[in-house]
């Protein structure tokens, strides 16, 4: 059996990773990119074949055989009994099968199998940064019918409490997440803190009002906004 690798990037549905962080399935999708990576459509499950796989996700051959035995569960991938041989099925089969919609999807190179969480993070919140802008712009158009529509910022707020409801995850996942795909360069990430000009003495009546975290430097009074994100993965929609 050909055991080359056959394609060294993928075109991973949003939805897909959405689903992939919601159910808790990492290590389930690396391994399928592995396989799915040094063998195209179908392998055999032998030494060669665990040592391989967890050679490149730097896992044990025992989680690996752990991994292709949830795979089946989940029916990502099929076994022919008669024959020995494990099927791959592809992107638009999984999608079927996990019920997902949508054509957007992120370009994910192989050699970041050991980041896949920080990548998925990255996708996620690089597309809730695309979908905000082209609201914004769509917007723009439909206030200013016949003049040019304002261009958006490339970076865009990220909340916490929004990527936690879009993953299905607390708060402090969320947390982690976000500053994994940060700290990967999967985005970009700045603080978005402003000083409101309001005098430290007029703190507490401030904090009073607002739902962001307020606090004082240099005698007068700061408001934090939620993180400043910029996506640094590619976006493409895939044909199915």
């Amino acid at each position: 059996m050909d055991k080359r690798p056959k394609n060294e990037e993928y075109l991973i549905p949003v939805s897909l990773c959405v689903h992939t962080i919601t159910n808790n399935l990492y290590r389930d999708l690396q391994v399928w990119l592995t396989l799915k990576f040094f063998f195209g459509f179908k392998f055999m499950l032998d030494r060669e074949t665990l040592k391989k796989v967890s050679d490149w996700v730097s896992v044990s051959t025992r989680t690996v055989r752990r991994s292709i035995n949830s795979l089946l569960e989940i029916n990502w991938i099929g076994h022919d009994q008669n024959t020995g041989i494990y099927y791959i099925r592809g992107f638009y089969r999984i999608m079927e099968i996990e019920g997902l919609k949508g054509k957007t999807a992120a370009r994910f190179q192989i050699t970041w199998t050991e980041e896949i969480r920080a990548f998925l993070a990255g996708v996620v919140i690089g597309y809730l940064v695309n979908h905000r802008k082209k609201s914004e712009r769509e917007a723009s158009r439909k206030k200013r019918r016949g003049l040019p529509a304002s261009r958006s910022g490339s970076f865009q707020p990220v909340s916490i409490s929004a990527l936690s409801q879009v993953l299905e995850v607390s708060e402090s996942t969320a947390f982690r997440l976000r500053k994994e795909a940060a700290d990967k360069d999967f985005i970009s990430m700045k603080q978005n803190i402003i000083n409101t000009q309001v005098p430290i003495k007029y703190i507490k009546i401030y904090k009073e009002v607002q739902t962001n975290h307020v606090f004082a430097k240099d005698g007068m009074v700061f408001e934090q906004f939620p993180n400043l994100c910029r996506p640094e993965l590619k976006f493409k929609a895939r044909r199915h």
